[in-house]
């Protein structure tokens, strides 16, 4: 599924949801009866499930065009050997650890 077919997927189940919400209210208010409701909802959601959630092929429609992988620089090249060569890096000095070390209090 593409990022456009994500769209048109999320708009679909918007727009269904709020058609099947809309049935579900008044199918319940006219019988009275929240259990029907209820069910029209719950169908209204299983098949706004099955429009949405599954990679149709309208939802691969515009497909993502990626860029070639440029190729990798190799560590050992000349170029990388003279500059290397010529600045010596120092070791940095780890500070001193001042204080004594905690001693855990035993319970009891």
């Amino acid at each position: 599924m593409d990022l456009k077919g994500q769209q048109r997927s999320e708009r679909y189940f918007v727009i269904l949801m709020t058609a099947v919400t809309a049935v579900a209210f008044l199918a319940g208010y006219v019988v009275q009866d929240l259990r029907i409701s209820m069910a029209v909802f719950t169908g209204g959601v299983v098949v706004g499930f099955i429009v949405s959630m599954p990679n149709w092929p309208i939802y691969k429609v515009d497909p993502l065009v990626w860029a070639k992988a440029e190729p990798p620089v190799s560590e050992h090249s000349d170029a990388t050997s003279e500059t290397s060569s010529t600045t010596a890096k120092t070791p940095r000095k780890k500070a001193p650890v001042s204080g004594t070390p905690m001693k855990l209090r035993s319970r009891g």
